[in-house]
């Protein structure tokens, strides 16, 4: 943190919280995992980095993104991760086409025939 504040002096709330979600999503799936009913700690950990994955890391770091047995199988935090970042990609592209497809429809008079 103290790096990221050197490189960006005085940053607005809303950046910090962009740029550091996905770490929070993690602090908060541990702080709260009782309430989750989550029954290990091979699974707690396995569901925090597929939640940090999400974006913007390095999903072929098998330190942070190990396979993981359990008696269930194995549970792959890098695939499932990315599995979710290129869900997330989708959705973007699907928001982003139908952006332009209203910008365009309201430019028509909202009778474009789409």
């Amino acid at each position: 943190m103290e790096e990221y504040l050197k490189k960006h002096p005085n940053p607005k709330p809303e950046k910090v919280i962009r740029d550091f979600h996905n770490e929070l999503s993690g602090l908060f799936i541990r702080k709260y995992a009782d309430l989750f009913d989550i029954p290990s700690e091979d699974l707690l950990f396995a569901i925090i980095q597929i939640s940090r994955g999400h974006r913007k890391t390095n999903l072929f770091d098998e330190t942070e993104y190990p396979d993981i047995q359990t008696s269930d199988g194995v549970i792959r935090t890098s695939y499932l991760a990315g599995k979710i970042q290129e869900t997330l990609d989708y959705c973007h592209k699907v928001a982003v086409i139908q952006r332009l497809r209203s910008a365009n429809c309201a430019g028509a008079g909202g009778d474009c025939g789409c």
